[in-house]
């Protein structure tokens, strides 16, 4: 898994180190790491997949979705997005973590939903 999600984190992460800020980058990269060093621990308590292992996957997708999202409104209004205190990092990772999951998750599938849909009646399955 550690594998699998090396480009889709190291990759957001360089540019948000070159286009946001490096230093916050770094710290986010820590934390990035720590969780992820705790999902071998966390699959192996029960030899499987189980919401216990959602405790090390889910902080590390708010990093990821934090980089993206970062990156985005840097690209759209060219000003680097951070809070105004540090006690509110927490929750711009949240809110940029749920933002995200909802926009592309949400967004895709129901773009997919209409596709698949419009695919089927004209065959005649639906």
């Amino acid at each position: 898994n550690t594998q699998e999600q090396m480009v889709a984190f190291l990759l957001p992460m360089w540019l948000y180190a070159v286009f946001c800020d490096a230093h916050v980058a770094g710290v986010l990269g820590i934390v990035y790491v720590v969780f992820r060093l705790a999902y071998p621990i966390l699959w192996s308590t029960n030899g499987q997949f189980t919401v216990l292992v959602e405790i090390s996957t889910q902080p590390c997708y708010a990093v990821q979705y934090w980089f993206l999202v970062s990156l985005l409104y840097r690209a759209i209004f060219g000003e680097v997005l951070r809070p105004s205190t540090p006690w509110l990092w927490p929750v711009y990772i949240i809110v940029a973590h749920v933002g995200f999951m909802a926009l592309s998750w949400g967004g895709l599938g129901c773009l997919l939903a209409t596709v698949n849909k419009s695919g089927f009646k004209r065959a005649g399955h639906y």
